[in-house]
């Protein structure tokens, strides 16, 4: 059973509060010997062989739902507690104030590298999640969730940022980001009030280095962001407004972060689709890891065994809209999605950019509030 104590606005990566990250380090968080191990366990009761009473779970809404969540209770009798963020920075802050005891988390991939950096995970016993080997390789692979040989994360779920189109306003779209910048749509265009809309508008001036861009480079980004501006129709925050901004046809074009946007809309009647641009694109993945501070380690590792299985992968894309991490699951959701994603054809996964740490994040998200407010 699970017991979502809190819930928020579905703003799911609202990330432009995240410029605190890169300063983790500096955070003190005492490690007793007993909470560093790979192996501890306990609270709640819990053994290496008793799975514990409850797990307390600080993660994205949608990814402790019922419809999967109950079949862990069931198993292992250990009720699930959620605590909702709407973004990465709502993570660590929950994490560094000492707020909750929490036993799973689920970041983003652009801040699991700053969590293992400030001790704010351990690494897990990998041998007690055998269904990880299910995984897409590129994310067993991720070093964003890795430090030597200890591996820190678990995949959950993943997506990327498209453009997303209405194809009856726009019969033959544009296979570029320079769709977003076309003065025959102005009024009709709404991007994601994000991070992501620098490293959108890097991959349209040729740059491939959107994680790491130099001062000139995001000069030119600001120069380019400030021409597009008039042509919005706004920045849009949450995965529900811009649907509606499709649904009230206030917007024929823009882009997305996956999700349920696109079939929200196709159940509503609208004829959209969502692509990558021939620039490339980059894409999210969100990890499980588990809080230096948890006593529950063990039964944590059994949560992140029980949503590698194809079949809770599917149940997960059903929920959420978003990507299954394991290829089995391809053969258990719609061929929609399997569409949308590439699921079938890994190699294809090579074409997005993931997102990585930027090291000058402040910078970025300056340049995206001055944009904003000019």
């Amino acid at each position: 059973m699970t017991d979502n104590v809190i819930k928020k606005d579905l703003t799911r990566r609202n990330l432009l509060r995240v410029a605190g990250l890169a300063g983790l380090g500096a955070v003190a968080v005492p490690l007793l010997d007993a909470c560093s191990s790979k192996g501890a366990v306990g609270g709640s009761g819990a053994t290496e062989q008793t799975p514990a009473k409850t797990l307390n779970f600080l993660c994205w809404e949608g990814y402790t739902d019922k419809s999967f969540a109950d079949g862990f209770t069931a198993k292992y009798g250990t009720k699930i507690k959620s605590t909702f963020i709407g973004s990465n920075d709502e993570l660590v802050a929950q994490l560094t104030s000492g707020a909750g005891n929490f036993d799973l988390i689920s970041p983003s991939v652009d801040t699991t590298k700053s969590l293992i950096e400030a001790k704010l995970v351990r690494p897990l016993d990998m041998s007690q999640v055998p269904n990880w080997s299910n995984s897409y390789s590129i994310f067993q692979n991720n070093d964003s969730v890795k430090s030597g040989t200890d591996v820190y994360g678990v995949p959950m779920s993943w997506g990327f940022v498209p453009v997303i189109v209405n194809l009856d306003a726009i019969p033959n779209p544009a296979n570029s980001w320079s769709i977003l910048w076309d003065k025959q749509y102005k009024g009709k265009i709404s991007v994601w009030d994000d991070i992501t809309s620098i490293y959108n508008t890097a991959l349209l001036l040729g740059y491939k280095n959107v994680y790491s861009l130099t001062d000139t480079q995001l000069e030119a980004v600001k120069v380019k962001m400030l021409e597009q501006k008039p042509l919005l129709t706004k920045y849009w925050a949450t995965a529900g407004e811009l649907t509606n901004l499709f649904a009230n046809r206030e917007t024929i074009v823009g882009n997305s972060f996956g999700g349920t946007t696109l079939p929200d809309l196709r159940t509503q009647g609208f004829n959209v689709k969502e692509f990558i641009p021939q620039e490339g694109a980059t894409a999210w993945v969100d990890f499980w890891m588990v809080p230096v501070k948890s006593t529950n380690q063990y039964t944590a590792q059994l949560w992140m065994d029980y949503i590698q299985q194809p079949k809770i992968q599917a149940q997960i894309n059903k929920v959420t809209g978003y990507a299954p991490t394991v290829q089995a699951a391809a053969d258990l959701v719609s061929e929609a999605v399997v569409g949308q994603y590439s699921l079938n054809d890994p190699a294809s996964f090579d074409r997005l950019l993931f997102w990585e740490q930027v090291p000058n994040r402040q910078k970025y998200l300056d340049l995206l509030n001055q944009v904003k407010a000019a």
